[in-house]
């Protein structure tokens, strides 16, 4: 149970969040020569975020998500349930969904550092090709997922996603990502994940 002020906090927090975003999005939406078909929804609160998580092993098998990883972020998804990780990267694993990351290096030892074996061993065999990028590059609170049509914005810290319906701005992005990649290290996560197991 939690104090009703905190509760008030909370929502007043998570409400002058999403105002900031606003702007943001309106201009998007104004920029955009599709508009009429542009939709942008919210989902809030710790179990809004994760079904915004499992929103991306909807896609097909063999679809290719592209995924940009904020170091914020992954500070903050390590408070995180260990139980609600794990389901999700068995998910993930069975779903034959492909993604392609940016992230910083020093997230694998961020997962480390937070989380127990069962965690670390549940990042094991995904289907996942990973490029590491400079710290500071990637210092940011959220996690971009890009899908064939859509964008979804994932910020852990305010338990808040953001799901955009654009193929333009999915296209856009997916352009972003591609240059980013050639200035990152290709790594391999699975590799990276047994040794940090074997330490």
């Amino acid at each position: 149970a939690s104090a009703l002020d905190e509760i008030e906090t909370s929502v007043e927090e998570r409400y002058d969040s999403f105002r900031g975003v606003l702007p943001g999005l309106r201009e998007i939406v104004r920029t955009q020569t599709v508009g009429k078909k542009f939709a942008v929804r919210i989902f809030s609160g710790s179990s809004g975020l994760l079904k915004a998580y499992y929103r991306l092993l909807e896609l097909p098998k063999g679809e290719r998500i592209y995924f940009f990883e904020g170091t914020q972020s992954v500070k903050a998804k390590m408070s995180m349930r260990d139980q609600s990780i794990i389901k999700w990267q068995n998910a993930f694993r069975e779903s034959g969904i492909v993604i392609e990351a940016l992230g910083a290096e020093s997230s694998f030892r961020e997962v480390k550092s937070r989380k127990g074996r069962d965690v670390l061993a549940a990042h094991l065999d995904r289907p996942l090709i990973a490029y590491a990028l400079p710290d500071a590059l990637m210092d940011y609170p959220c996690d971009i997922a890009v899908l064939p049509n859509t964008v979804i914005l994932f910020i852990p810290k305010q338990e808040l996603a953001v799901i955009i319906d654009s193929s333009e701005l999915a296209l856009s992005l997916r352009k972003i990502f591609e240059g980013l990649k050639f200035l990152g290290k290709k790594i391999d996560a699975n590799k990276t994940f047994r040794d940090l197991l074997a330490e």
